[in-house]
């Protein structure tokens, strides 16, 4: 108001004591309820990249002269992000786009995410100074700077690679020591990294590979992926970091780097009908009517639903239109599992 203005114009030249404080806010680190999680379509690659302050962010106002504007999601989260980009790109002016990603990515915080998880937080939060200080980048071929495993059905068996390159844009050596770090159930699969340590030459590049082996009897033992299960809008997820630390010798501008990695597997069953027993008439006191029975079996290696349906009505002449019936039955509830 004028009245304060007043009086901190009067007060101009003078001394005041501050007393620091400590403002409680205990939901400051976590994930905010609508935030959005991967795996993303269609691919089910890792999504987000990285997460930054987005709830009830206060920021300029605009067309309000001086005053605030109180919001949150992607609006406040972006420009924060988008401002340790432009930060990057001052202090390393001739890097890329993809460059300034992965330091942005490889120097993320996730011990300042509560209840972190790589689905729904990526590599962590933002942190200016550690990105504008990163001369080590980890980045991938597809440009993720993540490792997609993706989307893995299983019937048996599984074992992949992947594979990340560490690029040393400095002008000493580095040394980096490579570790899983889950987070999370895995499972039953299993990542490894190789090699362990790694040294990286000014202006060269090393190959960090990454193996990913789900047995069998890990495919069986997944939950079912229906909705009771996992819950609504749920995702079974195989998730965590590759970090790889500097060695105590290296420079203080050798950052720890994280490459956040991701599997969406799924146990498949096969649920099939044989022949149908003979109908038999039934005269009882209850109700007439007639009785047959239907083999199922499953000769997958998870267990699968089936879902009985009475066939009423068929569309012969089906035009594949996008509102054309093509058949009507009435479902019977509730259904069976087979394993």
């Amino acid at each position: 108001t004028g009245a304060d203005a007043a009086t901190l114009l009067a007060a101009d030249g003078g001394s005041v004591v501050l007393t620091n404080n400590t403002v409680d806010n205990p939901g400051y680190k976590t994930t905010t309820s609508f935030s959005s999680g991967g795996p993303r379509n269609p691919d089910s690659a890792p999504k987000p990249d990285v997460i930054a302050p987005g709830l009830s962010v206060l920021s300029a106002g605009i067309g309000t002269g001086t005053g605030p504007l109180v919001d949150s999601g992607t609006s406040m989260a972006c420009p924060m992000t988008a401002g340790i980009a432009a930060l990057v790109k001052q202090l390393h002016p001739s890097w890329n786009g993809l460059q300034i990603k992965a330091a942005i990515m490889n120097t993320a915080d996730s011990s300042l995410n509560t209840g972190y998880n790589v689905r729904r937080a990526g590599a962590g939060v933002v942190q200016a100074q550690k990105a504008t200080n990163s001369s080590v980048l980890a980045t991938t071929s597809d440009q993720l700077d993540s490792i997609a495993f993706g989307y893995v059905p299983g019937s048996g068996a599984h074992s992949a690679q992947k594979s990340f390159t560490l690029t040393n844009l400095g002008s000493s050596a580095a040394i980096y020591h490579l570790d899983v770090a889950t987070n999370g159930s895995q499972q039953g699969a299993v990542v490894g990294v190789s090699p362990s340590t790694v040294t990286i030459a000014p202006g060269s590049t090393e190959t960090v590979q990454v193996s990913l082996s789900i047995p069998e009897s890990a495919f069986a033992a997944l939950p079912s992926d229906d909705t009771f299960s996992i819950g609504p809008g749920g995702v079974l997820t195989v998730r965590g970091d590759i970090v790889a630390t500097p060695d105590a010798s290296d420079t203080p501008d050798d950052q720890t780097l994280v490459v956040p990695y991701l599997v969406v597997p799924r146990g498949l069953s096969n649920v099939t009908a044989g022949v149908p027993a003979a109908w038999t008439k039934s005269n009882s006191p209850s109700g007439k009517g007639f009785a047959s029975t239907l083999p199922l079996t499953n000769s997958g290696i998870h267990d699968g639903t089936a879902d009985l349906y009475a066939w009423g009505i068929h569309d012969a002449n089906d035009s594949n239109a996008p509102m054309d019936v093509r058949d009507v039955g009435v479902q019977v509830q509730p259904g069976a599992n087979f394993g």
